[in-house]
């Protein structure tokens, strides 16, 4: 009997010690991996975007044509696309964002719910 209460006191602060452990774990070194994983996916999509090569194809010609209004229909194109582009990595950054709030609101309100109920 006494080895039973021995042990259950051993489970109790077992318990105990991984219910403080859990915000060390969830703040520490997994929102340093998340964190890892979102700036990784941001930079990805960044450079999948390929800025780099519109800007310096925005003065050629779409289609070999090199008569004036060619050239002014190419640059537009291209600004409008590199546009588009910019919004689109500005969509997945506020995403990253917001996958990182997320994160690091849910084990505070998961805990108020479930000290309030």
């Amino acid at each position: 009997m006494i080895l039973f209460l021995k042990q259950g006191g051993l489970v109790i602060v077992d318990i105990l010690l991984e219910i403080i452990n859990f915000p060390i774990w969830w703040y520490g070194a997994w929102f340093k991996k998340v964190f890892s994983l979102a700036v990784f996916a941001i930079k990805n999509a960044w450079a999948q975007l390929e800025l780099y090569n519109l800007a310096n194809n925005l003065t050629t010609p779409m289609f070999g044509r090199y008569s004036t209004i060619s050239r002014i229909l190419s640059a537009v194109v291209v600004v409008l696309i590199t546009l588009g582009r910019v919004f689109q990595i500005l969509i997945v950054s506020l995403w990253y964002l917001a996958i990182l709030v997320l994160w690091l609101g849910l084990w505070p309100v998961s805990l108020w719910l479930v000290v309030s109920w």
